[in-house]
């Protein structure tokens, strides 16, 4: 077997649970037991076909079986290299890792001409698997602003400016570090004191109170080390964007000082032009959460009300609310600033970024809208993510927020103390106490900034919001109470945070119930391609889901088996109702959560719209999400 393959970490996950099945497996379990969605898994197979047949094995595929190594008498010898073997590496035998060396080698040799013939030899393949090759990179290298120059008994050569060489190199060695999970070994390398040059890079940005994420990190340090690389070959910038905006920044105090620790250590003499280049990635790779000042203050504005408008609009959703608010501001003004000067961002996420926050997503691709229309950029996939990100985290902190309470104690803040104590052993996840304050501040306190209030002694005026009398030393009864008034109260649930629009549908018309699954089956399965459709269908029709009782035109489902971690619904709005008994079904929503309060919230919003407003929205030909979850608005402002 051979001693020089360096695989995947992901290849080698695969390839090891493939080891231990005796039967044919099928994309979804492997997707299941390796933790990715089936599209990836397809695309990874032709990778652990190609390194099984190197080490002597043969991978069979079969339709509605799925795939199977043969070779099961050598199965222990395959299982034993696989989990001793490094998986730190490159491996030259997948389509991934062959492109990544080709591209290396075109950017590190633009100065000559490369024999196709001699590409073939070092990646042991035949030169047709180099042309093929060639053709998506040079798709690739085009859209980078590049070009593949070819002359016959020549070879092919890599023409194009400095700026976009390093872009590609940059994703190229980002690529391989995500593909074998090796942004932390890279990390490591910096963070080591022995590695000098590095450590001082790496302690340069943190004394000058530059944040970034780990992975922004990482391609920032990447671009250092390409810097390195491309310099010492005689290759330095001759150009960089017009940076008069910027200049005067720590940014470009950090570029200078970053720039002296390479020529201390590199003898490199880096140029104007080199050093604002390193600001520029400096201020692009920084946290959106540590934006000083805006750069483009009166575009951003435009940009976020008209996408806070939109999303309104709709969505239904509101984001005016700080600090997410200002957030959602600093991230268009940085998607911006990056894209103003021809930077990009890097998500390797990107690619399972919808299946895993659909509502996000959805939110995303409205900003995506709003920037083509307001400037002309197009956000990339990356950005995608990177928005996408932020509107979930914003999602599930307004989706389960706290109650914010107002505690009021008849002995004071000191005796309040234990009771908070046991509020937070009892309701950590649902209470927060705001404030701590006496009865009689009560006229002086605005309640619009609490959900509830407890009280040591009775409330004797009317509050506007929940309140709950208790004892000064907590007992059961009022954990009860309190307990009671949590799950009864859905004041602060959001509905239009619950329901996407990616998983609603309308204007359809069916004769029964059974018939609608297969149009929501094939919704779910098809915004999550993780979810095998047959495990979908079964969970489906299970005669263990649970129906409510009808009373305004709506049919709630929970699924006692949810099909994921997240909690989502899908909402399907029928042309003709289905009677049920004495009612009529007008509308059905399918919840799949293991959280019940995210099923009863949104059931009890739902019961509050009046049928009759229902009945005007699905009497229409074709309605759309907005006209849907504007039903909610009125009732649960």
């Amino acid at each position: 077997m051979s001693n020089n393959i360096i695989i995947s970490h992901l290849d080698a996950e695969i390839i090891d649970y493939l080891t231990t099945c005796h039967d044919y497996c099928d994309s979804y379990d492997i997707a299941r037991v390796v933790g990715i969605n089936r599209r990836q898994v397809r695309s990874e197979i032709a990778n652990v076909k190609e390194i099984l047949s190197v080490l002597g094995y043969t991978l069979d595929s079969r339709r509605s079986k799925g795939y199977r190594i043969l070779e099961r008498d050598r199965i222990t010898a395959l299982q034993d290299y696989i989990r001793n073997s490094s998986h730190g590496g490159q491996s030259f035998y997948t389509p991934s890792g062959r492109r990544d060396f080709m591209m290396e080698t075109l950017v590190m040799n633009d100065d000559r001409y490369i024999r196709l013939d001699d590409l073939a030899d070092s990646l042991f393949v035949s030169r047709s698997t180099i042309n093929n090759d060639l053709q998506f990179l040079t798709r690739i290298i085009e859209m980078r602003g590049c070009t593949v120059e070819t002359k016959s008994r020549q070879g092919i050569r890599l023409i194009g400016n400095e700026k976009y060489k390093r872009i590609l190199l940059c994703d190229c060695l980002y690529n391989i570090n995500t593909q074998n999970n090796m942004h932390s070994s890279f990390l490591e390398l910096f963070m080591n004191p022995q590695s000098v040059l590095e450590n001082s890079i790496l302690q340069t940005l943190i004394s000058q109170n530059i944040v970034m994420s780990d992975l922004a990190m990482c391609d920032f340090l990447l671009y250092l080390t390409v810097v390195c690389l491309r310099v010492r070959a005689g290759k330095m910038l001759e150009e960089s964007p017009d940076v008069s905006m910027l200049k005067g920044r720590k940014e470009f105090d950090t570029a200078a000082l970053i720039a002296v620790r390479i020529s201390q250590y590199l003898d490199i003499l880096l140029n104007e032009h080199e050093v604002n280049q390193i600001a520029i990635k400096i201020i692009t790779n920084q946290s959106s959460t540590m934006l000083a000042e805006r750069y483009y203050p009166e575009l951003t504005e435009r940009i976020t009300q008209e996408c806070t408008a939109q999303i309104f609009a709709m969505t239904g959703i509101r984001l005016e609310e700080h600090p997410y608010a200002e957030q959602f501001a600093n991230y268009i003004d940085t998607a911006l600033t990056i894209l103003s000067l021809g930077e990009k961002v890097r998500n390797p996420f990107y690619q399972t970024i919808r299946e895993s926050y659909p509502l996000g997503y959805d939110l995303a691709l409205i900003v995506k809208s709003v920037f083509l229309d307001q400037c002309g950029y197009v956000l990339s996939s990356s950005f995608m993510a990177y928005f996408t990100v932020f509107f979930n985290t914003w999602i599930q902190d307004k989706r389960y927020r706290p109650r914010r309470t107002l505690l009021l104690s008849s002995l004071g803040v000191g005796a309040a103390n234990s009771i908070n104590t046991e509020l937070m052993l009892h309701f950590s996840s649902e209470l927060e106490v705001k404030r701590v304050a006496s009865y009689y501040e009560l006229p002086s306190i605005d309640l619009n900034d609490y959900d509830l209030v407890l009280s040591t002694m009775p409330i004797l005026r009317h509050l506007g919001i929940p309140s709950v009398e208790i004892s000064q030393f907590m007992n059961n009864d009022d954990l009860r109470k309190i307990e009671t008034t949590v799950t009864s109260d859905y004041s602060v649930f959001q509905p239009e945070l619950a329901c996407c629009p990616s998983l609603f549908i309308s204007g359809v018309a069916y004769k029964n119930l059974e018939a609608i699954r297969d149009i929501i089956s094939d919704k779910i399965t098809n915004l999550f391609p993780n979810l095998k459709k047959s495990y979908v269908d079964t969970i489906l029709t299970s005669d263990q889901n649970y129906l409510t009782d009808l009373q305004n035109g709506f049919l709630f489902c929970r699924l006692e088996k949810p099909l994921n971690n997240l909690s989502f619904a899908v909402v399907l709005l029928l042309k003709e109702p289905i009677p049920n008994g004495e009612f009529m079904i007008r509308a059905l929503v399918l919840v799949s959560s293991a959280d019940r309060r995210f099923y009863r919230a949104l059931r009890e919003a739902s019961r509050a719209i009046p049928e009759q407003e229902l009945m005007e929205i699905t009497d229409k030909k074709n309605p759309d999400y907005a006209e849907f979850i504007k039903l909610y608005h009125e009732e649960w402002d």
